[in-house]
């Protein structure tokens, strides 16, 4: 069966709720899945399963619209953490 790296977008809730079903069926089908999330998602697959907290990039909203140029400027502060993640997921690959 397959290796499976399987990120996860942690803004709300509704891309981890999905996530843990095909999880959960790719598992009960013989796979290794390794998952990686942040935030919302994190928190709520770690529940379930063993999950590489990592860093990620939020949007910056506005009476629940996005703010372009500020989502952009908060997120270049965190870039570094951002590589950081993005080495330890090639690690993760790699193994």
């Amino acid at each position: 069966m397959a290796n499976i790296l399987y990120g996860v977008s942690g803004e709300g809730s509704g891309h981890s709720t999905r996530a843990k079903e095909v999880i959960t069926h790719l598992q009960d089908s013989g796979h290794a899945v390794h998952v990686a999330s942040f935030d919302r998602g994190f928190q709520n697959l770690s529940q379930s399963f063993d999950v590489t907290e990592i860093y990620g990039f939020r949007f910056a909203y506005v009476n629940n619209r996005v703010k372009y140029k500020r989502t952009v400027a908060k997120n270049l502060f965190t870039v570094p953490k951002a590589a950081r993640s993005v080495a330890h997921l090639m690690q993760l690959a790699a193994d």
